[in-house]
């Protein structure tokens, strides 16, 4: 019976190593656990995107990117230059703007440092602010009128 049991037990234990190669996983650079054989996916930076800014605006650190649901990309720059884009942009998937809008008005104060953007199922757009203070979100419809 012993060489049995042992036959059995040692069929158990290649099937045990077999079916963790098979879920075995490593450590990307980022460090981000992947399967193994799972394909990293690599960006990078066009430099052509967004299109020629209308008006000379600059975009400087970018604090905020949401996409919508008609797959318009909208961007919070943190640009404080005489030539900074607008606070709020919209483009469309090709880098052309479409809108811009934002900044101090009636109602609310406008971040002193913004910090993310999301738009969401109705269009909205809301705006956070971390500023030394002014931790705040706010809530503006899609044309930039002020709602919360």
């Amino acid at each position: 019976m012993k060489p049995v049991r042992t036959l059995y037990l040692g069929v158990v234990l290649i099937s045990l190593v077999g079916a963790l190669g098979f879920w075995q996983t490593e450590t990307n650079e980022a460090g981000d656990v992947r399967s193994v054989g799972e394909k990293t996916p690599k960006h990078k930076v066009d430099p052509s995107w967004p299109k020629r800014l209308p008006n000379g605006w600059l975009l400087g650190d970018i604090a905020g990117v949401a996409v919508d649901s008609r797959d318009r990309v909208w961007i919070v720059p943190r640009t404080r230059a005489e030539a900074g884009a607008p606070p709020v942009m919209e483009l469309d998937s090709d880098g052309n703007v479409i809108q811009a809008w934002g900044g101090p008005g009636a109602g609310y104060e406008w971040p002193s440092t913004s910090h993310g953007i999301f738009v969401d199922d109705k269009g909205n757009v809301w705006i956070g602010g971390k500023g030394d203070d002014d931790h705040q979100v706010l809530k503006f419809s899609r044309d930039g009128t002020f709602l919360l």
